[in-house]
């Protein structure tokens, strides 16, 4: 499954219709769900599932998949993660980015190592990137602009917002 990304999770059904209420991963917007297909993680294989219809409901997607119709049809589907080759990633504006790509880098703040990327939190407010200090010591940072200056994928680097000592405590 190395070469597919994860784009959401399959909360819940939504209706009797069939469809399946949907949680985007971030970056992931319901443009996304404008391909043809997406595949469903079953028992560790990818299977394919053509998309017939999305709808937009909050913070959250409503997807309907061609030739299932009622919750009974798709009730096995709840759960699981959602995954599209990584390959038809398409960059929707703002940069989007794969856990694969964020758990490679190496942070920096103030042009000094602050740590490694060890894991990514979906929350419902944003994602956290769980960072792992020299110490051992995870550090928590919100994954977003106001504390990421830039990330460099190619160079496996991420620079934090400089200055504000007190931002994130890594001093023990």
């Amino acid at each position: 499954m190395n070469n597919y990304a994860l784009i959401a999770k399959i909360i819940s059904i939504y209706n009797e219709k069939g469809y399946l209420k949907v949680q985007p991963n971030s970056g992931f917007e319901s443009s996304l769900f404008n391909e043809q297909f997406v595949f469903a993680d079953l028992f560790g294989a990818p299977r394919k599932f053509v998309v017939e219809d999305v709808l937009e409901i909050g913070k959250f997607l409503a997807v309907k998949f061609k030739n299932f119709n009622s919750p009974d049809e798709v009730a096995f589907l709840r759960g699981k993660d959602l995954i599209i080759p990584s390959q038809e990633i398409k960059k929707s504006g703002k940069d989007v980015f794969l856990l694969s790509e964020l758990k490679k880098l190496v942070v920096y703040r103030n042009n000094m190592f602050f740590g490694k990327v060890k894991d990514v939190l979906n929350l419902k407010a944003n994602d956290v990137l769980v960072v792992e200090n020299e110490k051992g010591k995870e550090i928590l940072v919100p994954f977003v602009e106001k504390f990421i200056k830039n990330i460099d994928v190619e160079n496996g680097r991420m620079d934090l917002i400089e200055g504000k000592e007190d931002l994130f405590d890594d001093a023990n």
